[in-house]
């Protein structure tokens, strides 16, 4: 009976053993030492994993090589002593909250709102800070889209903003130069009023943490109960 028992503990260690060496691959396969893990721990530790598994098991996989990480598995151990280390020294951007990861995407992409005629008439120029807004929104904004993964699915995301943001003279001159480079009439435009498009775009619950990440993001207070999402698929990141 000792040895059976001696023998079912080898089992045991040596499939959970098997277990942690089956983590510590799916680590080391998903570092990309060419980020700065004290700058953003979380895309050095998880950049490689494919984009569904990472988004599914990421947070759950971190917390579990993180916590087991004092057995002697050379990538586990490099990980978790990272990780450590970088905690002494600043926070990961990923750790930082809404308003200061929004501070961040603002300096680091120059690009505030509102829109001129000159990012309407220029398709070039207005599809480049179309897709970085977007980058902005899914590289640091990751709770807010979180909160409509429905539509990131789908492909739409575009924040239609407020009539606030702008005066009618202000929204008006824009909708006339952008018709006037494509051919509409931007006298059938009711830029004031965005209901026509609840049938297509459902609005989603603000907070006021995802009020104030807009805020800091875009320049303006948004002061919106939702907001309506939906892209061109000629965006690119």
């Amino acid at each position: 009976m000792l040895r059976l028992n001696v023998f079912l503990s080898l089992i045991v260690l040596v499939r959970a053993q098997s277990r942690l060496v089956q983590k510590a691959k799916l680590m080391q396969d998903g570092l990309d030492t060419s980020v700065d893990p004290c700058e953003d721990f979380f895309t050095f530790a998880t950049k490689n994993y494919d984009k569904e598994f990472k988004r599914n098991r990421r947070k759950e996989l971190l917390k579990t090589v993180l916590n087991e990480a004092n057995v002697l598995i050379p990538s586990l151990r490099m990980v978790k002593n990272v990780y450590t280390n970088c905690g002494l020294q600043k926070p990961s951007a990923n750790e930082f909250d809404l308003t200061m990861k929004a501070k961040r995407a603002v300096e680091q992409f120059h690009f505030a709102f509102p829109v001129t005629e000159a990012d309407v008439t220029d398709d070039a120029e207005y599809m480049r800070k179309l897709a970085r807004m977007y980058k902005m929104a899914f590289e640091y904004g990751s709770e807010l889209v979180g909160m409509i993964q429905g539509s990131i699915e789908g492909q739409n995301l575009t924040i239609f903003l407020p009539p606030d943001i702008m005066s009618p003279d202000e929204k008006a001159s824009v909708w006339k130069a952008y018709c006037a480079e494509k051919g509409c009439d931007h006298t059938q435009i009711d830029f004031n009023d965005f209901s026509n498009l609840l049938g297509s775009y459902a609005p989603f619950q603000m907070t006021p943490e995802y009020d104030k990440f807009l805020e800091t993001m875009f320049g303006h207070k948004i002061r919106s109960p939702g907001v309506l999402f939906g892209v061109p698929e000629t965006a690119s990141f």
